[in-house]
């Protein structure tokens, strides 16, 4: 078959991640800001003109949404980019929220547990051996407290359903709305992990739209966000383990659709990954069906015996000393009990290499003798137990429970934390030429660098950026990172597509991510001491006016005092979180001015050198006021504050309160400048012709 010319230099694939996106959606909000930065990036020497843009309809395809981009380059010649939407939000049957409950009971605790083994992981292949144990530490106590809540979490999604039956229009229609919000984005993640038809479905739609892409550009490379970038990666045959081989055909397949660069940022790879595996079961060199679910019966189990113990001691039935005798005894002979069971396997195993007779015999003499074994055992564990002189009449029945349920917990978090686990979850690279992973530094959907099998290269690389420092927004403000993810992309285009305006973009410094690192400390810094600001007030509110917060609505006069009580503190609550939302949003506004100036001098070739003073100045104006209206509720100050007099000596001092505070804000900014004055960014030295 002969080739047919190719119309387009370079054709660009952008795939959006989870959720119900419109057609086009995805290309008018990516290509635009790509469209505004190549003219930004260059100092307008490269021309960009789009043109057309919309729906194309291709006879063999089905309908595809397109812009054509026209690139000018200082010397006169052009380059034709094909921008083209990977739209799959459509092919998405969305379960229905029982589904979605009957799946989070076991993929919930399982996101949970592997949301905190991955930064576990992740830290430990950086970190020093002395380091790796305070870091294992605190992944236990992570692990212990994401055991105990997730099946909370399960429960409240259960609970959800029975409340959204109830005849009460205000409570049913923010229910179902809750259920609506969950089906679209989590229930995206089941439909393709649980249900082979709708996976294969996005799949197919992702593999259209490569082939045609293959069929007009020259060059072609994928743009994926989210869940968008594990289908690609899944596609692209990433979602396998490190040691299956693909069939040849199979693999001439990926070869002859795959991109020529593949770039994601806010991947769910890792994620999905692990939820794969739960689906299709763990391999049997982990050593455990499944951990989490083992932990946290184990965890459960261990707080039972607790309270069990702890009763029968308040009850005078057993004492501490009878408890943690027994518990040690038991567990010493509950640990013995594996190792020599292995020894003696072993022993047979050896005793068959020399004589037929064991040999052929061999498992008939194990049973035997692990018969024995553990009857040798049970009998030495209960004169153990008398020789040591506890009253039998005072051993308690949950002290034969306590050493099994400890240890099964230890080694369900072993197993969970461990090299073979991690290796189980890996997943292969995909099968492009180029590959560039960005992942947020608080993103929890990537929650760090993807897990591949093989090490990094240039050609294949993760990379942390620097977004807002926010759980809640890094995962949707990649695209507002003008120099530390779009830039980057930007370059990754051009030298995909082999423009000859590569030397137009400013050069790669790191300056430029260690830079954005430092401001969004100094927004997470602001935003901390904001929300715990907010928390003194709410505190020192509850305890001394919790009988004066205003009720939202008129409560039945049946309901018992606990109910108003709850009422009240929800109200508190409720408001708090309000107020520090919007205390932190108006720091974040004045933080984005800063940032998006610093990005524009980078995008144009200019040195960042400035401490910004006057940014900082203005976001501790708002500070401020916060620090002192928790200081006034903390000190009991509050009533002489709103009293008349108060709020009249208020009004007249306006003037001066302000310029207080703005000095005040002024010297904390110069002191922080003076303290931390933050990464310099060189410049270009290229000069424009004139």
């Amino acid at each position: 078959m002969k080739d047919n010319p190719k119309e387009y230099d370079l054709g660009v694939l952008l795939v959006h991640g989870i959720g119900t996106q419109l057609c086009g959606e995805t290309l008018v909000r990516w290509g635009d800001v790509l469209v505004k930065t190549i003219g930004r990036a260059t100092r307008n020497r490269v021309q960009a003109e789009v043109q057309p843009a919309g729906r194309a309809s291709d006879a063999a395809r089905d309908s595809l949404t397109t812009a054509v981009l026209t690139l000018r380059s200082p010397s006169g010649q052009q380059e034709p980019w094909l921008l083209v939407d990977g739209w799959w939000a459509d092919e998405v049957l969305p379960p229905s929220y029982r589904e979605l409950v009957s799946w989070s009971v076991r993929a919930l605790p399982w996101a949970i547990v592997f949301h905190i083994t991955q930064r576990f992981w992740a830290g430990g292949q950086r970190n020093k051996a002395g380091a790796k144990f305070f870091q294992m530490g605190i992944a236990i106590f992570e692990l212990l407290i994401g055991l105990a809540i997730s099946p909370i979490f399960v429960f409240l999604l259960a609970l959800t359903i029975v409340l959204g039956l109830l005849p009460i229009p205000q409570i049913r229609s923010f229910i179902r709305a809750a259920q609506g919000t969950l089906v679209s984005t989590v229930g995206d993640c089941l439909a393709f992990v649980e249900s082979p038809v709708r996976a294969a479905m996005i799949r197919t739609r992702i593999l259209a739209r490569l082939e045609w892409l293959k069929e007009q550009c020259k060059y072609t490379m994928v743009v994926a966000h989210s869940q968008g970038a594990a289908v690609v990666m899944d596609v692209l045959g990433a979602l396998r383990e490190p040691v299956q081989k693909d069939s040849p055909q199979l693999e001439s397949e990926i070869q002859s659709l795959a991109p020529d660069t593949l770039v994601t940022f806010g991947a769910g790879t890792n994620q999905l990954a692990s939820l794969t595996r739960l689906s299709a079961g763990l391999p049997e060199r982990v050593g455990m069906k499944n951990p989490v679910t083992s932990a946290i019966g184990a965890l459960f189990g261990c707080f039972g015996i607790t309270v069990w113990l702890g009763v029968s001691v308040f009850l005078h039935e057993t004492d501490l000393r009878t408890i943690l005798l027994g518990i040690g005894v038991l567990g010493m002979f509950v640990l013995a009990s594996p190792l020599l069971t292995k020894f003696l396997v072993k022993l047979v195993s050896w005793l068959g290499k020399h004589w037929d007779a064991v040999k052929t015999r061999e498992k008939k003499i194990s049973i035997i003798l692990g018969v024995i074994l553990g009857g040798i055992l049970m009998s030495a564990a209960v004169v153990c137990w008398l020789w040591l002189g506890p009253n039998p009449t005072q051993f308690p029945l949950a002290v034969n429970f306590a050493p099994t349920a400890l240890i099964l917990l230890i080694t369900a978090i072993s197993v969970i934390l461990s090299r073979k686990m991690r290796d189980v979850l890996t997943i292969v690279p995909p099968k492009v030429d180029r590959w560039y992973d960005f992942y947020a530094s608080e993103d929890p959907v990537p929650n760090g660098p993807t897990r591949i099998s093989e090490p990094e290269s240039d050609k294949r690389k993760s990379k942390q950026i620097s977004n807002l420092g926010s759980f809640f927004a890094d995962h949707t403000s990649y695209w507002d990172n003008l120099d530390g993810f779009v830039l980057p992309v930007l370059r990754v285009c051009a030298e995909t597509g082999k423009s000859s305006w590569q030397n137009e973009l400013p050069k790669e410094s790191p300056e430029v991510d260690e830079r954005a690192a430092w401001r969004v400390r100094s927004l997470q810094s602001a935003r901390a001491i904001v929300c715990l600001s907010w928390m003194v007030t709410a505190g020192a509110l509850w305890r001394f006016h919790r009988n004066v917060i205003p009720l939202p609505f008129k409560l039945a006069s049946w309901l018992p005092a606990i109910a108003v009580t709850m009422t009240r503190f929800a109200t508190l609550a409720v408001a708090m979180v309000v107020a520090a939302w919007v205390s932190s949003s108006i720091v974040q506004f004045i933080w984005r001015w800063w940032a998006r100036s610093e990005q524009l001098r980078v995008l144009g070739h200019q040195a960042v050198e400035n401490r910004g003073l006057w940014y900082r100045a203005g976001i501790w104006s708002v500070v401020w006021p916060v620090i002192a209206l928790a200081y006034f509720a903390a000190a009991h100050r509050l009533p002489d504050l709103i009293s008349p007099h108060g709020l009249k000596d208020i009004a007249h001092g306006t003037e001066g309160t302000v310029i207080a505070i703005w000095s005040l804000a002024l010297w904390t900014a110069l002191v922080a400048a003076w303290l931390l004055p933050g990464p310099r960014v060189p410049g270009s030295n290229t000069r424009l012709p004139e």
